[in-house]
């Protein structure tokens, strides 16, 4: 038992095979689980759309649960094992689940290697008749020709199939195209199903198959389940070139992944990122398709994706729809009523829609049929009254004289006699050759009847016929064989015929047997059983110089491999008793290279194609006369540059003994070389030319020599010394070495040098003089064609080799004249090239002191010199807000001596800000402590602790000046008493100080703890408060504007003693939203202060008191003072 089922990444049936017994086990669950209806009458479309639902049922737990496990946990198992000894099996590719149940044991590595050919039974060609099946090919044979022809679509990157359902009708591949594969066919029936599904009927999409080659997919719908597809391969390179699809693509792309988001595959949708500049990789360009292949479940459930529109094939692919005419039937027909339907029909396709399946015809095409089988008569209702009425009979393949007959009814029946003639029968037949059916072979239908006067249906007898006696027969009608080799006379009338067949070209005819036959027609269609067939012919053909030049005489023609002729006059040959079949065919020529052609020679070609040369002889010569090497036979190479013929490959030819080589080659230019072993070219051997350019037309070529290469070097030494001659050296730095030891020369007159006969390679010249400067105290020589001349050694100078501990410039004299030129001297070894000879003296112009202070040195007795630094310069900044004029500054050293230091400059930074720069020198190690001092001023810090390094350093620390500081300011207008808050810096708490009777304050200083302060506004926070005042900042830091509220002050005094009143208790509200209750004081007064402009109700309250007023509305400005007063009236009487 096995059973195998294919699922797509939706979970829905695509496919399923099984045999016998798997299906009796599908039946029996299904029967137990009572998954059919209870009605059994339903036809065969019905129950097999039931079965696909009940295997979806039956397997949806399997499929939930693989699906769970791979998904969710990455655990995904590969078969399960069950009761009854069978297993299933579980197998996923590019998003497909494959499930296959067996009795044996299977797994998910054997069910890989196995499931394709399994799933292929949806693969298999429809059982249609070898016939149909053979004239099915030869039209997408035809439309494939036309592609080429028409669309300009090469036959080597086209296949086309017609499709039905899940079978394949017909695949028909070019010559040269990529071999499709099992699994790339199941591919395409899949998203042929998926298109089929789709409101329009032809689509054009870019699909990727598993081989990575990209194919243009046009799906031609011939009705639902049946349609053409046309399969075009596409060069990456045609895709990145045109910047239409190189647009186009990056936008797909974006669709791809947005469809890829909605069915939950993020991942794979993340790695498909665009560049521009893919379009210009081939390799880039399939790494992209191949992760396109990934995903390709979402292409072809989504054909809207990824569409590249190819137009050009679209009314091509029209015309192979066109070409498959399909009669809808619901039962198997025979062929005579089709032909009525179809005349001249090539061939045709049946549907057989009850069983959803092709069939082919059934009828014999021999046999006989009845006369008036297939024949229906309309009867017209008749009445008792005598009537005359119409009688119509049809026949699918009969000519009638006529259809239509009137009869007179005399009573409830009658019978007709007369009137239904039949003027003839179809006749007809075919012709071969070598099972090839031939088309245009002209029949002559001939008759021995006086009364044979019809043409057969046809048009007059228009050909005539070579040296046929016409005797008793006389020529009534011709037709020609179509492209299936058959022919057909429509109506021929019974009698005795004889059938006459021509073929012939220009200047060809051809045998054929029968050469004649004579038969009868009867009652009904002739079919002829005899075949007509071509005979052997003659065919001629030529040999050409070049497509337009003149024949080729006595060149050898070769067919199959053997020689079978030779051309004369014209080039021209003949070949008898030929046969149709496949040839090779070929020349030869001394100066003259052709290609073989393979030809199929039958009866419509007569003439064969013009063999033309296509290749031409060139001819040289290696001349190796001074070999580096030993003497040996050589090769050379063609490289083609410009050829139009892109299959032309480089051609390696060895010479013979002499040095001599010949090669044919096509027309174009060409690089010609001589080649070399890599040992040889590491020896030296080189040629001259390199290279020729050879440009071969339409003639052989000769005179391409080539000579090995000798060089030589020539220069001069230019010198500044009195010195009559320098020595110079070769060296070889080529590997292996061009010398055997390196060669010394000296030079000669006019300080000149030359060396000779040297092999093509790398040297190295250096010239031998030590203790002078050179421009270029060696010279690399690459030797390639030529000689190298004009070199030159040109000395700059004498050499003078310092050793210093710092850098240092050294200022100089030569022979007692200063020099503007300063020494710039590095520290550690270094050599200088002096320009002239004499005695120097140089002095070192730097911060550090050197010992000795001045060096002597002679370009006649050079030596090598050394300075040492034993003191460095070391410099303090007083930084300060002004120039001070009483500013000193003492370094203490470690025995206690107190040195002075040199002001050495006064920088002004800014009008604020002024640098006295300070320099001592001081030994590496020693410890300064550094005082400033100066009258008024404080200095932080108030000493400066530093360690001399190894450097000068003329800023090794800041003290920085300041006078006292203090924090004042005023607050206007002048108002005393005013609290002043300072906080912020280096105090401990924050500190409040009053303004004076002018409104000023001062505070201070703040800068005794040692620590600078250089803006107080950024150090300090200051604050002010008065009561009945509102007091905020003003331009510049510690200055105030106050601003003084209204207030009502309340005088209460005793009428009586005219004594203040204390303890009265006063009530005031008003304003927005003022309340407050006082007390009078010991003077019997209160004040109402901070109050905002408006009226005040003001109420004095007293124990067993009354008071006068006993309360006052006041109205108050801003920054007004009211004074009321209260008097006490007396004591109040109950």
């Amino acid at each position: 038992m096995i059973g195998v089922v294919l699922f797509d990444n939706h979970d829905d049936l695509l496919f399923e095979y099984s045999d016998e017994e798997f299906k009796k086990r599908i039946h029996s669950v299904s029967d137990n689980l009572h998954m059919y209806g209870e009605s059994d009458e339903c036809d065969a479309v019905q129950r097999r759309e039931a079965e696909s639902m009940i295997l979806m049922q039956i397997f949806s737990p399997l499929l939930t649960s693989y699906r769970i496990m791979n998904q969710e946990f990455q655990n995904s198992y590969d078969c399960i094992s069950c009761e009854d000894g069978s297993t299933v099996a579980f197998y996923e590719q590019l998003g497909f689940l494959l499930i296959a149940v067996a009795k044996s044991t299977v797994n998910a590595v054997h069910l890989a290697r196995i499931s394709q050919p399994i799933v292929t039974e949806s693969l298999h060609y429809e059982p249609i008749s070898e016939s149909v099946n053979s004239s099915i090919l030869r039209v997408l044979q035809v439309a494939v020709t036309d592609l080429n022809e028409r669309g300009g679509i090469p036959e080597n990157k086209t296949h086309i199939l017609i499709i039905k359902d899940t079978s394949i009708v017909a695949i028909y591949s070019g010559k040269g195209t990529s071999e499709l594969k099992i699994d790339e066919i199941l591919f395409l029936i899949i998203a042929t199903n998926a298109f089929d599904y789709s409101k329009s009927s032809t689509r054009h999409s870019l699909i990727i198959l598993e081989s990575c080659v990209p194919y243009t997919i046009h799906i031609q719908r011939v009705e639902h389940g049946l349609n053409v597809v046309v399969l075009i391969e596409v060069q990456i390179q045609t895709l990145s070139s045109s910047p239409i699809k190189s647009d186009v693509i990056p936008k797909q792309l974006k669709q791809v992944q947005k469809m890829a988001y909605k069915l939950n595959h993020r991942q794979w949708s993340d790695m498909l990122v665009w560049r521009p500049e893919q379009s210009q990789n081939q390799s880039a360009m399939s790494a992209l398709a191949r992760q396109i292949l990934n995903g390709f479940e979402i292409v072809c459930l989504n054909p809207a994706l990824l569409f590249v529109a190819v137009e050009h094939v679209s009314d091509v692919i029209d015309e192979i729809q066109l070409s498959i005419p399909i009669q809808s039937l619901s039962q198997p027909c025979r062929l005579t009523p089709l032909l009525k339907l179809f005349p001249g029909l090539v061939h045709f396709v049946l549907i057989d829609r009850k069983n959803h399946r092709l069939i082919s015809p059934s009828l014999p095409l021999g046999q006989y049929d009845s006369t008036f089988e297939n024949v229906t008569l309309y009867n017209v209702a008749i009445s008792q009254r005598q009537r005359v009425e119409s009688k119509m009979a049809t026949h699918a393949e009969w000519k009638l004289k006529s259809s239509e007959v009137k009869v007179n009814v005399l009573s409830d029946s009658q019978t007709v006699n007369d009137g239904l003639v039949v003027l003839g029968y179809p006749v007809q037949g075919q012709v071969f050759s070598d099972g090839e059916p031939i088309q245009s072979v002209i029949f002559s239908l001939y008759s021995e009847s006086e009364d044979a006067t019809s043409h057969c249906g046809l048009d007059a007898p228009s050909v005539p016929l070579p040296n046929q006696e016409s005797g008793a027969w006389k020529l009534i009608c011709q037709v020609s064989s179509d492209l299936k080799g058959q022919f057909f006379f429509p109506v021929v009338q019974p009698g005795r015929y004889k059938l006459v067949p021509l073929y012939q070209g220009e200047n060809i005819r051809f045998d054929i047997t029968p050469a004649e036959v004579e038969f009868n027609v009867d009652d009904g269609k002739l079919v002829m059983a005899q075949k007509f067939e071509v005979q052997g012919f003659r065919v001629s053909g030529r040999v050409l110089e070049h497509s337009s030049g003149s024949g080729l005489v006595g060149a050898k023609l070769y067919l199959n491999d053997k020689q079978v002729t030779v051309t004369g006059e014209g080039g021209s040959y003949h070949l008898e008793n030929i046969k149709t079949g496949m040839y090779r065919l070929t020349a030869e020529s001394d100066e003259l290279g052709f290609d073989q052609l393979n030809v199929r020679i039958s009866p419509t070609t007569p003439s064969l194609p013009d063999i033309v040369a296509s290749r031409y002889k060139v001819c040289g010569k290696v001349e190796m006369a001074d070999l580096a090497v030993k003497t040996k036979t050589r090769q050379v190479i063609f490289i083609p540059t410009s050829v139009k013929d892109s299959s032309v490959e480089p051609a390696i030819v060895s010479t013979d003994e002499s040095g001599s080589f010949c090669q044919f080659l096509r027309p174009g230019q060409y690089k010609l070389e001589p080649m070399a072993l890599e040992t040889e070219v590491n020896a030296g051997l080189k040629f001259v030319p390199a290279f020729h350019q050879v440009q071969v037309e339409r003639n052989s070529l000769s005179g391409f020599i080539f000579k090995q290469l000798r060089v030589s070097i020539r220069g001069k030494v230019n010198i500044i010394a009195s010195t009559p001659s320098v020595s110079v050296r070769l060296s070889s730095v080529s590997q292996p070495s061009r010398l055997t030891q390196p060669l010394d020369t000296t030079t000669g007159s006019e300080n000149r040098f030359q060396f000779e006969r040297l092999l093509p390679g790398k040297y190295r010249l250096t010239v031998l003089q030590d203790g002078w400067c050179w421009k270029n105290k060696n010279i690399d020589v690459e030797l390639v064609d030529n000689d190298e001349s004009n070199l030159t050694f040109d000395q700059t100078g004498f050499s003078f080799s310092l050793s210093s501990s710092h850098d240092v410039d050294l200022g100089y004299t030569v022979n007692g004249e200063p020099s503007n030129e300063v020494l710039k001297i590095k520290s550690g070894n270094s050599k200088h090239c002096l320009a002239r000879s004499g005695v120097y003296v140089f002095e070192p112009q730097s911060c550090h002191v050197f010992d000795p202070p001045s060096i002597e040195w002679n370009s006649d007795k050079p030596s090598s010199a050394s300075l040492r630094s034993i003191r460095h310069r070391i410099g303090v900044v007083i930084q300060s807000d002004h120039e001070i004029k009483d500013l000193g500054v003492t370094a203490a050293l470690a025995n206690g001596q107190a040195v002075p230091l040199t002001l050495e400059s006064v920088d002004k930074q800014s009008d604020y800000e002024f640098h006295h720069r300070f320099v001592m020198n001081a030994p590496t190690g020693e410890v300064l402590q550094v005082t400033a001092t100066a009258d008024s001023l404080l200095f932080f810090p108030a000493t400066l602790s530093l360690t001399v390094a190894r450097d000068c350093d003329d800023k090794a620390g800041t003290i920085i000046a300041q006078r006292g500081l203090y924090v004042s300011g005023s607050v206007r207008p002048a108002i005393s008493e005013v609290q002043v808050t300072i906080s912020g810096g280096r105090l401990e708490s924050p500190v409040t100080v009053e303004t004076d009777a002018h409104g000023r304050y001062s505070y201070g200083p703040v800068n005794l703890d040692g620590h600078p302060i250089l803006d107080l506004a950024k150090t300090f926070h200051l604050e002010a408060r008065k009561k009945g005042y509102i007091v905020r900042p003003s331009e510049g830091f510690g200055n105030f504007i106050a601003e003084k509220l209204a207030e009502i002050v309340v005088g209460v005094i005793d009428r009586a003693t005219g004594q203040p009143l204390p303890s009265v208790m006063v009530a005031a509200a008003g304003g927005v939203g003022y309340r407050q209750n006082s007390q009078t004081g010991p003077d019997g007064r209160v004040t109402l202060g901070s109050l905002n402009p408006g009226e005040y109700f003001i109420k004095p309250v007293l124990k067993e008191y009354r008071f006068e007023p006993s309360s006052k509305l006041v109205s108050i400005e801003d920054g007004a003072t009211v004074e009321l007063e209260i008097k006490s009236v007396g004591l109040m009487v109950d």
